[in-house]
């Protein structure tokens, strides 16, 4: 039998077979999304706030006051809280690709991309200053001392929070939220929040996603934001850790310990410094590739499955960052002793509750055969008492002497 193949039909399968193929990769991309954005994030957002509000009630107790570095990660532990909770707005939207209204677009673009990117340069900043704190401690105790003070360490806090917000006001000004359209218009802009998108999809253009070639002052703005963001806390923790280490190894702690207890609290300060510090450049480094596979696509919710893969991944380790410090103050005693008193507490609670619960619902067979026992023993003594008739009614009772 003759092959009738011919060029057209074999174009006809060639283009079944990709379109074929797309249907399969974004079948594939929307379970990653759904896995990734509504059940794996949700479960990370609630553990997340729960073990810092659990960390941030430890710390807060009167003998962790003692611990050098309190108010800082206090700061740290309502960061993780704060920056948690802002992520509920990417479990809505799917990150961003699933903008069900003009409002939800312009909340997502505005206030909750911007208020995650600040908090969190605000905790990379957080981190170094717990990094120059310990590297004072050991080279300049003097000068350490001194930046200890209440006033100085809220001002430099304060400071630094408005050095954050400022660095990323660039973006809550320059994001837009446009209408991407299937017809030949192109992107069309929405100015007005009541003007529907009936025919495409809203869509947030900020200047992290594309860099013109011919915009200077754009380029110039986001290398200073890549600089202040992302090098400097970077150089500054590195150089603060390795003038820990170099302090510990020539035993400087020593010197300004007075006590073993001193010496104790400080020890585990360093080690909770330079835990988070090792978190803190991982942290970064997934920073950096989730912002280089973000800004290769213009249209980041469309691109492919392989890097769909990779930004939900990072997305999603770049959160469990904030699950940790909890995990490093257990290098405390004082902590430690705290959680495991306060964990015997939740368990005796709930020890009580459940009792409570099953001797109402359902008595225990002690209870019910104590309850038979004592029924038993009335009974029987009734009987050995013998019958007895009332004098005023001439009734019969038990357990009284006869009078013949």
């Amino acid at each position: 039998m003759a092959n009738t193949t011919t060029p057209s039909t074999l174009a006809t399968a060639t283009l079944g077979k990709g379109e074929q193929r797309e249907a399969v990769d974004e079948a594939w991309i929307r379970e990653i999304k759904m896995i990734s954005y509504q059940v794996l994030m949700p479960v990370i957002v609630v553990l997340g706030v729960t073990i810092n509000a659990f960390g941030l009630y430890l710390l807060r107790k009167p003998r962790m006051r003692a611990l050098q570095c309190t108010m800082n990660l206090e700061l740290l532990f309502g960061l993780n809280v704060a920056i948690l909770l802002v992520n509920i707005g990417s479990i809505t939207t799917t990150d961003g690709c699933e903008l069900q209204s003009y409002a939800v677009a312009l909340y997502f673009a505005h206030p909750c991309f911007t208020a995650f990117y600040a908090m969190r340069l605000f905790s990379h900043y957080v981190v170094v200053w717990l990094c120059c704190d310990r590297f004072l401690a050991l080279w300049c105790f003097n000068l350490f001392r001194q930046m200890q003070q209440p006033r100085v360490m809220k001002l430099r806090l304060i400071l630094t929070g408005l050095f954050c917000i400022g660095l990323q006001m660039k973006y809550f000004l320059d994001v837009e939220v446009l209408c991407m359209t299937v017809s030949d218009e192109g992107i069309v802009e929405v100015t007005n929040g009541t003007q529907l998108c009936e025919q495409g999809y809203w869509f947030i253009h900020n200047i992290y996603q594309e860099i013109e070639d011919g915009d200077t002052g754009r380029n110039v703005m986001m290398m200073v934001i890549i600089a202040l963001g992302l090098v400097v806390p970077v150089v500054l923790v590195l150089v603060f850790s390795v003038g820990i280490v170099v302090g510990m190894v020539r035993r400087r702690i020593q010197s300004i310990a007075a006590t073993t207890s001193t010496l104790q609290q400080a020890y585990s300060a360093i080690y909770i410094t330079l835990a988070l510090a090792l978190v803190f450049f991982i942290n970064i480094m997934l920073t950096v590739v989730y912002a280089i596979i973000y800004t290769e696509n213009t249209k980041s919710c469309y691109a492919s499955s392989r890097k769909e893969v990779f930004r939900a991944a990072t997305h999603l380790l770049v959160l469990a960052e904030h699950l940790t410090l909890t995990l490093f103050l257990v290098l405390n005693q004082t902590f430690r002793e705290e959680l495991r008193t306060l964990l015997h507490t939740i368990k005796g609670s709930l020890c009580n509750a459940l009792n409570c619960l099953t001797l109402t619902v359902c008595p225990s067979r002690r209870t019910r055969s104590a309850t038979l026992n004592t029924r038993a023993v009335t009974v029987f003594h009734n009987i050995l008492e013998g019958p007895q008739i009332s004098p005023s009614r001439g009734e019969t009772v038990h357990g009284a002497p006869s009078h013949n």
